[in-house]
């Protein structure tokens, strides 16, 4: 059986913004174990950066936002290789912890109220 990680960056979208994620507890949170109690990310500074710092400041809630990462691909008898994603959808959270240290941000994302985990699969042929 061949298994390899995706190759996209997981993002996290929130509002109008999707933000690719640099790193984080990220691979935590897409196992399907036990939900962590916090979401740490590391970005790089961007448009969405005032944004998320506002949020912090402000301990405004966010209704939801979306974290999408790779989900891990495994062959099918040689035939198909999955190369879909896993959607978590955090509801009801809160941004915080927003750091800045040169292009790169530091945040958390904390306080929520409910997860849902969708798989997105898409599966392609393979040349045997």
């Amino acid at each position: 059986m061949l298994a390899r990680k995706g190759s996209v960056n997981p993002t996290i979208k929130i509002g109008r913004s999707t933000i690719v994620v640099a790193g984080g507890n990220i691979a935590d949170w897409a196992t399907g174990g036990d939900i962590p109690d916090v979401l740490e990310v590391t970005s790089q500074k961007g448009k969405h950066s005032a944004e998320l710092e506002r949020l912090a400041k402000e301990r405004t809630r966010v209704p939801v936002l979306t974290l999408t990462v790779a989900k891990q691909s495994k062959s099918s008898g040689g035939e198909q290789l999955d190369v879909g994603s896993l959607a978590i959808e955090i509801k009801n959270a809160r941004i915080k912890g927003y750091a800045l240290d040169g292009k790169t941000e530091s945040w958390q994302v904390a306080d929520f109220d409910n997860v849902h985990r969708t798989t997105i699969t898409r599966k392609v042929g393979v040349a045997g």
